[in-house]
């Protein structure tokens, strides 16, 4: 099997799978910040009222609530200008949740102008809460020079919190970073292949074919076909046609190479 060219199409995809991840997740949390649970009614325009006057005595968590609730259209008219005036109190008051849904805001330019620097801040506001979301757009615009001079070496921190705290995007980026290993980063292709698992443990597809590239040419892993085989059928039952791709010429490898005893 030629594990060159996998590898070569793994590092092709990584700038495109880090992007998408990125954009997904702006595209569903500004949508989705607070949807109901299922089995709990819309908040009513009476709720509502309640929450903001909450929200207008100095209660914290009401003005987050509330903020969520404008950003949404949950129970009031969507006015992210009124969402962003509620938030910038919260956040002010180290609501991390406020932080991270402001610098959303910021960063699109929904309810306010657009600026990708104060987007950046609040995102640091928000990892420093321990907002796993703010930690990973954090670490995003640090990797991607958004906002902010490109730094992988501060990118690195908030993607560590991300990680550990279930967002396997957040391990996806460490990965590709320990992988290549520039950018001021050591290689260091065992926590490389540490990282991907984490994240194809997250049913990230194309993280579960680069654990598989790493046990078919034994980078950072002892080398096992076995192994490999087991992670790109994963990565294909996710949709990952390069995943599909490998699969199948793993499989007419391996039975060849049977064949032949």
């Amino acid at each position: 099997m030629d594990t060159n060219i996998l590898l070569m199409d793994s590092r092709r995809d990584r700038s495109s799978t880090l992007i998408a991840s990125f954009i997904a997740v702006l595209a569903l949390l500004i949508c989705h910040v607070a949807a109901a649970a299922p089995d709990q009614p819309a908040a009513t325009n009476n709720t509502a009222a309640i929450i903001q006057k909450q929200c207008d005595a100095g209660n914290t968590d009401a003005c987050t609530k509330i903020g969520e609730m404008y950003v949404n259209g949950q129970g009031v008219v969507q006015n992210y200008v009124k969402a962003a005036r509620s938030l910038d109190k919260a956040c002010k008051n180290h609501s991390a949740q406020a932080c991270y849904i402001l610098g959303l805001l910021n960063g699109e330019g929904k309810g306010v102008k657009v600026d990708k620097a104060k987007a950046v801040l609040l995102y640091q506001q928000a990892c420093d809460g321990r907002s796993v979301q703010g930690c990973f757009l954090l670490g995003s615009m640090y990797s991607r020079g958004q906002g902010i001079p490109q730094d992988f070496v501060k990118a690195e921190a908030p993607f560590k919190i991300a990680c550990e705290g279930g967002a396997p995007s957040a391990c996806a980026a460490l990965g590709y970073m320990y992988t290549d290993g520039n950018n001021g980063i050591t290689q260091d292709l065992t926590k490389a292949t540490e990282m991907y698992r984490k994240a194809c443990d997250g049913d990230l597809e194309s993280e579960c074919y680069s654990l598989g590239v790493a046990y078919a040419q034994g980078q950072g892993v002892q080398q096992s076909n076995d192994e490999a085989l087991k992670l790109f059928r994963k990565s294909c039952e996710l949709t990952y046609l390069i995943g599909c791709e490998s699969q199948t010429r793993l499989e007419a490898d391996m039975g060849m190479n049977s064949a032949s005893k």
